[in-house]
């Protein structure tokens, strides 16, 4: 019998196929379905079968202006998406991070956004702002004398609205990464900081941000390609209306494929997708590997 070579890590002895399993299920569960939809993307269903129709997908994708109309507003909602949750989270994780009484209860209920299921976020909300039996626009009429906001059934008010649910979704994680960050800055900077008179905007500036630079651009990274990617929220929110104004390419990959039935060009749409958050990951490991260097 053929001896396994052991790897030392740390005090185990670990066999490389310890991990088959593990490699196994990750084919299955991402490889698997990641090449069905790139081999899918080249066929169309015609008289009941697939057939290979090479690039016609994309070629069609490319000439659809409901498609470009879907890539813009998905950029529109992602840089509002992002621009809220990260200033909402950096400040929370400045105030979050500051000694005061309660502080570890406080940072339990900032939390709790992020631990809500996406379902329930949306429902909560689309009950929230409904324009009429919603409790926003009670709040509005009963406190401030406003009359009703069209919070989802206006185009502008619909994406105003999506983006503030996504952000306040995603908000306490950027705050949580950010404050491990915040935690790790030896006070002697700031310290010596004082001795030089420096005031508070320029130990932010010249201190706080410089050191929590890899955690802000992870906590980009991830909002990135979370928001590129959202669907439950706006689906359950709008599902892309009123008028498109909220169709992001997730929800029209969905329309595509299960309202019309073109599984083709859903997948062209898709693999199209994969390109875009491929290439927003592939700089962030290379600005990674540069600051290794």
């Amino acid at each position: 019998m053929t001896k396994l070579k052991l790897y030392k890590w740390k005090s185990l002895d670990i066999s490389p196929l310890y991990f088959f399993p593990s490699i196994l299920i990750m084919l299955f569960l991402i490889a698997y379905p990641i090449l069905y939809e790139f081999i899918l993307s080249f066929q169309q269903k015609l008289k009941g079968t697939y057939v290979y129709v090479g690039l016609n997908n994309y070629i069609t994708l490319l000439c659809d202006d409901l498609f470009w109309h879907s890539l813009r507003v998905t950029i529109i909602y992602t840089l509002g998406s992002i621009s809220l949750a990260f200033s909402w989270g950096l400040i929370l994780a400045l105030i979050v991070n500051e000694k005061f009484r309660g502080r570890i209860l406080f940072r339990t209920i900032l939390l709790l956004p992020w631990a809500s299921p996406l379902v329930v976020v949306a429902l909560g909300f689309r009950w929230i702002f409904h324009e009429r039996l919603g409790i926003a626009n009670y709040v509005l009429k009963s406190f401030l004398h406003i009359d009703p906001v069209p919070w989802l059934s206006n185009e502008t008010w619909a994406m105003i609205t999506a983006i503030v649910v996504n952000s306040w979704k995603m908000a306490p994680f950027g705050m949580i990464m950010i404050l491990g960050a915040l935690q790790s800055i030896p006070q002697v900077l700031y310290e010596a900081a004082d001795i030089d008179g420096a005031n508070a905007f320029s130990k932010f500036v010249h201190i706080t941000l410089p050191s929590c630079r890899g955690a802000i651009s992870t906590v980009l990274l991830m909002e990135i390609i979370w928001s590129f990617c959202s669907f439950t929220v706006l689906y359950l929110l709008t599902e892309g209306g009123p008028l498109n104004a909220t169709l992001v390419l997730p929800i029209y990959i969905y329309k595509m494929g299960f309202t019309r039935f073109d599984f083709g060009l859903a997948s062209a749409a898709s693999v199209v997708l994969v390109l875009i958050m491929s290439f927003f990951t592939f700089f962030y490991i290379r600005y990674i590997k540069m600051r290794g260097e």
